[in-house]
């Protein structure tokens, strides 16, 4: 069996930690596995493993489309719109894109198509006589609707302007089929449809408000990996920071960590941070480390945990039942929080007043204890859930796809 997974749009190791468990599996049980990734970013230790074929995904370098600040609403407001910085606003630049694929799908004849955040990889796939899988969270699966939802639902936003350049994207889409002699698509979403679709997310975590029903496999996260950390004994509220400042502003963020009370312990963990800021705020209560940190042993005594609303990390959180403060910083992380905020299971704020809000909001959550509550109440609902089983069962169907 030959398995060819592919991450074309997006940035981030999150894309290819989604990939890699499932990809691990098929190996152990002989597959041939190809891996046609967007960027290199996390794949330096997978160089020189015979059990992977790295080949470089095509993609036009335009601004990616989750990269804006915090809630932007990118030149339109839905999935199929975003799709016009990466090539989509042209028939030429998709043509070329397209037989890119193509090229690459002649050279490795897979048995099965595994995309991840890939849909043009999935267009060039259509009538290629090999089984398809689309798999990501929420946001990189969007419901197959006509038009496409808008990502920033919560924002003022024209059904009609989306559904009139959802039109125009559909136009250039087929002129560039046409001109590849394929057959066109009848709406954006079919572009994006596969013959088995793997949503790793639970439903209260779901990007979008009005999924048509979907099967939710439950969030892709690990927690047991990084350096080992432990709270202070007898600290009244434990705190959990992860988080990278917006433009590296670090210092209000520290005062205002610093300001809370003696008695709590903080943990913060700021991979960029200075070592001149870290010796200059670290004290008893507050302690800073500069890599990734353990949180499956911080997680069951932590009273809040401070981050940017990664859906990993969100999923993980709640399924700990930790409340969160979410500090979003473009619109996927935006989406994410508002889920969150929607099942009360914390609040978020804005990335660019953080220095000023983080204060009051920390005071807020702690007091209240109905965040507390909600998040133990998803905690019970997904008692026993394990991560680790996604992997395994994405990979059982891929198998079965490749016998079909």
């Amino acid at each position: 069996m030959r398995v060819l997974f592919a991450w074309e749009l997006g940035a981030g190791f999150g894309h290819l930690t989604m990939i890699l468990p499932v990809a691990r599996i098929l190996a152990e049980r002989g597959a041939e596995i190809y891996l046609c990734l967007k960027s290199p970013e996390g794949a330096e230790s997978l160089s020189g493993d015979p059990r992977f074929n790295l080949l470089q995904a095509p993609y036009h370098a335009g601004r990616q489309p989750e990269r804006g600040a915090a809630g932007d609403n990118p030149r339109g407001g839905s999935f199929s719109h975003s799709l016009e910085v990466i090539g989509y606003r042209e028939a030429d630049i998709l043509v070329g894109l397209i037989e890119g694929w193509r090229s690459i799908f002649a050279r490795v004849k897979p048995d099965v198509l595994a995309a991840e955040y890939s849909p043009t990889a999935l267009l060039a796939a259509r009538g290629q006589g090999f089984a398809t899988a689309a798999m990501g969270t929420g946001f990189t699966l969007p419901p197959l609707t006509t038009p496409m939802p808008a990502m920033a639902y919560w924002k003022p936003h024209d059904p009609d302007e989306l559904a009139r350049r959802e039109i125009e994207m559909l136009a250039t889409i087929n002129t560039a089929l046409a001109r590849l002699g394929l057959a066109p698509l009848a709406a954006v979403a079919d572009m994006l449809r596969a013959e088995k679709q793997f949503l790793c997310a639970f439903q209260e975590l779901d990007h979008y408000l009005d999924r048509p029903p979907s099967e939710y496999l439950g969030a892709l996260f690990t927690t047991d990996g990084g350096a080992e950390m432990a709270w202070r004994p007898g600290a009244a509220k434990r705190i959990l920071a992860y988080i990278k400042p917006r433009r590296g502003k670090f210092e209000p963020i520290l005062r205002a960590l610093r300001a809370l009370p003696p008695d709590h312990d903080t943990i913060g963990v700021f991979p960029e941070l200075p070592e001149e800021l870290r010796l200059r705020f670290e004290a008893p209560h507050l302690r800073l480390v500069t890599r990734h940190a353990r949180l499956d042993r911080l997680l069951s005594e932590c009273d809040l945990a401070i981050h940017h609303a990664g859906a990993g990390i969100t999923a993980a959180m709640a399924c700990a039942g930790v409340p969160m403060l979410m500090v979003p910083r473009h619109i996927e992380q935006s989406m994410t929080a508002q889920a969150a905020v929607r099942h009360g299971l914390g609040s978020m704020v804005a990335a660019r007043a953080l220095g000023v809000e983080l204060g009051p909001a920390l005071n807020e959550l702690l007091a209240d204890p109905s965040y507390k509550a909600k998040a133990r109440a998803f905690a019970r609902k997904y008692e026993g859930f394990d991560p680790t089983g996604v992997p395994e069962r994405i990979a059982n169907e891929i198998e079965t796809l490749a016998r079909r």
